[in-house]
């Protein structure tokens, strides 16, 4: 980014879970005008595209398919108005958000996440 362009402005909100993160994000974003992302679920919602797709069905599941998953994941956070789950997480026209926060997800994140095409 250079001063010609400043390119799209980000702010960043990091801390533990159940600090209220969500909810200061919402703020932000309805206030400013600003698209949310919950980065912390990217790898959860490609490890549950992969899982439905029978991606991790094996020991080691292969890169190039999950780097086009990665890539080309259809993902929307939406706002939701509520402080107590701030955002909707729709993967592929679906409402995966509680899907995304299951132990079944935070295991499949970790083994996509070591995948470099990921």
């Amino acid at each position: 980014m250079t001063t010609e362009d400043p390119g799209v402005p980000v702010i960043a909100v990091d801390g533990p879970s159940g600090s209220g993160k969500g909810v200061v994000t919402t703020h932000l974003a309805a206030r400013y005008g600003f698209h949310l992302l919950d980065s912390g679920a990217l790898y959860r919602l490609v490890g549950l595209a992969a899982r439905r797709r029978g991606l991790l069905d094996t020991e080691t599941p292969e890169e190039a398919p999950l780097g086009r998953i990665a890539e080309t994941l259809d993902v929307r956070f939406e706002p939701t108005g509520n402080p107590e789950n701030p955002l909707s997480i729709v993967l592929e026209g679906e409402d995966v958000t509680s899907l995304v926060r299951t132990d079944e997800a935070g295991v499949d994140a970790s083994r996509v996440s070591s995948v470099p095409a990921v």
